[in-house]
């Protein structure tokens, strides 16, 4: 039997954002932000995966706490979904809730350590377009019992959520950033994730940031990062023989990269560092 020690359990946090982007008109787009450090008592490894994002429907799962249980059954509910074994593209909110808490609840009933705790941030959207509405519910597992609330989505591009061990850090680059030339972007909560994953306030929080994002149409999407001079996809590291078409890349003022050069591609937007951001 595996044993998992309350000192270890605690080691097993990260930080997870979620925040809202929106156009001229209404809500355009919802985030899911998380480094890649899985901790223990030793050290840790900064290339654990912690955020999914279904290829064919609009769903994204986020998670914080221990890694074994979330990482396994994230991954197995997230290929669940796109195979339309858990429900289906008209189904509701609260239809696809309820199957994912399910399948939560059954996947832990004969997993072998009781006092499981973790957090998962889960974001979808129904409707398309102009008729799309965002949505984000938080999802807590405490010793095998599962609550969940449905939170409220801003009108504007504003932070919905952050949760884990890198908490005060998160919100303490956001609130920094907040008095910058970036104030009331989206590209803002990314860069201000950044700046906390990179500050190392936080020991387990660390390794390059992952990001899996919604937009008003088409399926959930993950994205590439450029960091420290390498490219990562859930912060698992490519090398060079590579289709780095296949995805939209990100760096870390949220300018859209081209995969190969590594660099903003020409015809994206320039998103300088603030010059007033401490």
């Amino acid at each position: 039997m595996i044993v998992l020690s309350s000192s270890l359990r605690e080691l097993f946090m990260t930080s997870l954002m979620c925040w809202t982007g929106v156009d001229q008109r209404r809500n355009s787009s919802l985030y899911l932000a998380s480094d890649s450090r899985i901790s223990t008592p030793t050290g840790g490894w900064n290339a654990g995966r912690k955020l999914f994002a279904c290829k064919f429907s609009p769903d994204v799962l986020g998670y914080c706490g221990e890694a074994f249980f979330p990482t396994t059954v994230l991954g197995q509910i997230a290929e669940s979904i796109d195979l339309g074994l858990l429900y289906g593209p008209e189904d509701s909110l609260t239809i696809r809730l309820n199957r994912i808490i399910e399948t939560l609840q059954n996947s832990l009933v004969d997993y072998f350590y009781e006092n499981v705790r973790f957090d998962v941030i889960y974001g979808s959207r129904s409707g398309s377009e102009m008729e799309s509405n965002f949505h984000v519910v938080l999802i807590s597992c405490r010793e095998k019992q599962i609550q969940w609330r449905i939170l409220p989505t801003p009108e504007k591009s504003d932070l919905v959520l952050v949760i884990g061990s890198g908490k005060d850090s998160v919100n303490k680059s956001v609130y920094n950033w907040r008095d910058s030339d970036a104030a009331g972007t989206s590209r803002m909560f990314f860069s201000a994730f950044w700046d906390a994953v990179e500050s190392g306030d936080d020991p387990r929080t660390a390794g390059p940031p992952q990001l899996v994002g919604i937009y008003r149409k088409g399926p959930a999407k993950t994205f590439g990062i450029i960091y420290n001079g390498g490219r990562f996809i859930n912060g698992h590291s490519l090398g060079n023989e590579i289709q780095t078409d296949a995805v939209k890349w990100h760096n870390e003022l949220f300018e859209i990269c081209d995969g190969n050069s590594k660099l903003r591609k020409p015809t994206a937007q320039l998103q300088p560092r603030p010059l007033n951001l401490e």
